[in-house]
């Protein structure tokens, strides 16, 4: 299966070990779209992420899943931001598998209230166990 991982960039230095496990396992498996770019040379955070949500959308069309690397982020447990979101909303639109990592996180008062709208999507939650993926 052609895999294309989506997360936060905070969690960018754990893409490798999904890669070489996914791999092991024999799936085809891409980077996020921002792995190993430059993030701040001569552009802003607003031109990156504007670019970088581009080239995802682009690769999301060749993919047959994405898998979201859901991961706490401070006080958020099971992080899943603004721009994984949409790439998570564009795979659907699309009937790209949708698997993420860990549990969908809860609703909460200091983070994101999404937890009702990324179930609509009808993720496959791995809980860890990425052998699930078939």
């Amino acid at each position: 299966m052609k895999i294309m991982l989506i997360n936060s960039a905070k969690f960018e230095n754990r893409e490798q070990e999904f890669v070489e496990k996914l791999t092991k396992l024999g799936h085809e498996v891409l980077y996020t779209s921002g792995y190993d770019e430059l993030k701040l040379d001569s552009v802003s955070w607003l031109e990156y992420g504007n670019r970088m949500l581009k080239k995802s959308i682009k690769t999301i069309q060749n993919m047959d899943a994405v898998l979201c690397l859901n991961f706490d982020k401070g006080d958020l447990k099971n992080y899943i931001g603004g721009a994984t979101f949409a790439e998570m909303c564009y795979a659907f639109e699309h009937d790209k598998k949708i698997f993420i990592l860990n549990d969908i996180p809860e609703d909460s008062e200091s983070g994101p209230k999404i937890k009702f709208e990324i179930e609509m999507f009808e993720p496959i939650v791995l809980n860890g166990n990425l052998s699930k993926i078939l």
